[in-house]
């Protein structure tokens, strides 16, 4: 089966210190797909591909993995990882999304769903409204 060409458009967003690398593909209803830790989003490319028919699909390089830096933290903190992932929704001109998961990435869900007082001047998790599957 030949793959089809599809266009990607590619973009940097900065967040607390560090540039995350992101790529949009096709139109329709938003999909976040989050790499496992240690991961980039080139591991979806294929996917993303297909799935671009039917969906914006979103796929980003975690902080200080592949195309994206690693300035600060020293150490991850997972409602960091889950900002980082409310940034990149944004930088692509979207407020809420469908998101992929695993069990490994279920935690960003957790943070996204849990309240985040006290969090002053950082995008509020919450706000991206997300709506997936683990």
């Amino acid at each position: 089966m030949a793959k089809k060409a599809v266009n990607v458009i590619s973009g940097r967003v900065t967040t607390e210190g560090d540039e995350l690398y992101y790529e949009v593909r096709g139109q329709g209803q938003p999909l976040l797909m989050i790499a496992p830790g240690g991961g980039d989003g080139w591991q979806y490319s294929f996917v993303a591909d297909m799935l671009a028919d039917e969906y914006k699909v979103i796929t980003y390089d975690r902080r200080s993995n592949g195309r994206s830096t690693m300035n600060d933290p020293q150490n991850f903190e997972i409602s960091q990882q889950s900002r980082d992932a409310v940034a990149v929704l944004h930088a692509a001109g979207e407020t809420s999304a469908l998101y992929s998961a695993t069990a490994a990435r279920r935690s960003l869900r957790w943070i996204w769903l849990r309240p985040n007082p006290g969090d002053a001047g950082s995008s509020d998790p919450r706000s991206a409204g997300p709506q997936g599957s683990s």
